[in-house]
């Protein structure tokens, strides 16, 4: 799913030549807007009573997908973002809230006399889900993380090529082209060679397929990591992300669906700061930058709402409104205490004498990290 840290929501570069967004430090509001819709669309696709939208939760996906490798690929070429600092942000974003919400499910489960899948729970807790155990249904409502679990496998691919390539955009950027066209063939040797839900709920989410939207947008972002030293027609901003849509909502083939929709979308955020102003001010809402503040915590716990909703012990509208409070919850008690912890923790470890409590520490930062926004990165959250 991505969420950034203040430094990780702007965008810094030495290089001054053309109008770049990279070459500003400005708060991108907007990214927090487009994180927000793509929770948005998730929560719909689960959610919303109506079977022509489960389409929604896949685009959702994909929204944080080509948001996370605009994101993380802009903090490792171009910021050249230590690996250390790189990954102590990442676990003090993922794993707190991760864990948490895993331990208090099993316990659940197991206070509820509920069967317990401790494979399930295996692959859901070493992020490989997507792997491990094979398929969806299982006992336990972590059939969600095989997104999270791509995410961090897309991440250490990334720092490979920051260890191999070292400053060195130019390979970088080709390493990307690569990886991506390498997740298209995938693509194709497993749509020709299986089908059903050995295709869709097995085999397409792999890494090798799924990182496909992370590894472009990534690769877009070097492409253009000189800036767009001319204007782009408005009609383009209203167009890809309604050919994506279109291309989600229709029963199309799992190569076009990633070529065109993934395209579409990674394409839009890359060159989103070019937008007409009164959509930047959209996505810039108050509303939407909140849900993209919470889409990690949501994106968690909106799962076993849906479950029970899928096994007819809630309804709808009780699975949404406590799958919303769940993550909201999620957020303030655990994601963002541990998180500024965890961060202030590391901060200051060659002075432990001015070490302070967990909750006093951790709490005070909440309000401020609700507008300095401390480690969001992106985070994608569905079943397909």
């Amino acid at each position: 799913m991505g969420h950034l840290t203040r430094e990780e929501g702007t965008v810094q570069n030495t290089n001054t030549s053309g109008s770049s967004h990279l070459a500003s430090g400005q708060q991108l509001d907007y990214l927090d807007g487009w994180r927000g819709i793509a929770i948005s669309l998730l929560l719909v696709g689960h959610f919303f009573p109506y079977s022509q939208l489960k389409f929604c939760g896949t685009a959702g996906v994909h929204f944080f997908f080509v948001l996370s490798g605009f994101l993380m690929a802009k903090q490792l070429f171009l910021h050249e973002t230590p690996l250390p600092t790189f990954y102590k942000r990442r676990i003090s974003r993922i794993f707190p809230a991760l864990y948490a919400f895993i331990a208090i499910t099993i316990i659940s489960y197991l206070i509820a006399g509920l069967p317990v899948s401790w494979g399930t729970a295996l692959g859901a807790t070493a992020l490989i889900r997507n792997y491990y155990p094979v398929g969806f249904g299982n006992a336990l409502p972590f059939d969600h993380i095989w997104s999270l679990s791509v995410e961090e496998h897309s991440y250490i691919v990334l720092s490979a090529l920051v260890i191999f390539f070292p400053s060195k955009i130019e390979r970088q950027r080709i390493a990307l082209g690569m990886l991506s066209f390498c997740c298209l063939i995938m693509a194709a040797v497993y749509t020709i060679k299986f089908s059903g839900p050995a295709l869709y709920r097995e085999k397409l989410i792999h890494t090798e397929v799924a990182a496909f939207g992370i590894f472009f947008s990534g690769f877009l972002l070097l492409c253009l990591r000189n800036g767009i030293n001319r204007s782009i027609p408005p009609f383009v901003f209203y167009t890809l992300p309604i050919i994506a849509i279109v291309t989600y909502s229709t029963s199309a083939p799992p190569a076009v669906t990633m070529v065109v929709g993934l395209v579409s979308l990674a394409l839009t955020v890359n060159i989103l700061h070019k937008a007409p102003e009164w959509m930047l001010r959209v996505l810039s809402l108050p509303a939407l930058r909140k849900l993209g503040l919470w889409s990690y915590s949501l994106y968690l716990w909106q799962q076993p709402f849906y479950a029970l909703k899928n096994k007819g012990l809630i309804s709808t509208s009780a699975a949404f409104l406590l799958a919303l409070l769940a993550g909201v919850l999620s957020y303030y008690l655990i994601e963002a205490p541990a998180r500024n912890y965890l961060n202030s923790t590391w901060a200051r470890k060659k002075k432990p004498e001015n070490a302070t409590p967990f909750i006093s520490d951790a709490l005070l930062a909440v309000r401020k990290n609700e507008h300095d926004d401390v480690d969001r990165e992106v985070m994608p959250r569905s079943v397909p």
